[in-house]
């Protein structure tokens, strides 16, 4: 039976430890951070603020849970809001933009923009290349 105790440890040992206990409390105080900062309906899953900083207690998985789960539910938030809802839940249709005397759906407004207005149009799409990800999600949806 091998009996060590912690003054036998070498100092390579000592290292990853402390490197360890480091990295545990780097993650622990940026969670603790975020969890306080995050507005209460940015928290993941539905739970309190208080729930959330007992969950970042647990070593490693605590944090990692809370950053991985708070990115999700941005992701959802932003995807919720990029696809308008009616009052029954469908989603609005793309609406058809007239150019050029012709009827085009809104999905392929980009191309529209950079044909007929060559460099503003390319300064259009910078400045509203969200609301483009928005119609090119629509346009999935319905094409």
């Amino acid at each position: 039976m091998v009996n060590t105790t912690i003054p036998d440890l070498s100092p390579a040992v000592w290292v990853g430890l402390g490197i360890l206990a480091a990295v545990s409390l780097g993650l622990l105080v940026a969670a603790v951070i975020a969890v306080i900062r995050t507005p209460e309906d940015g928290l993941p899953e539905e739970l309190s603020r208080v729930a959330w900083i007992l969950i970042c207690l647990v070593q490693f998985a605590g944090p990692i849970a809370f950053f991985v789960l708070r990115a999700r539910h941005r992701r959802e938030a932003s995807r919720d809001e990029a696809m308008p809802e009616q009052l029954d839940g469908s989603i609005e249709p793309p609406v058809p933009v007239q150019m050029e005397g012709k009827e085009r759906s809104g999905t392929d407004t980009q191309a529209q923009v950079s044909d007929s207005q060559g460099k503003a149009g390319s300064q259009i799409r910078r400045e509203n290349g969200r609301q483009d990800n928005r119609l090119d999600i629509i346009g999935k949806l319905y094409g």
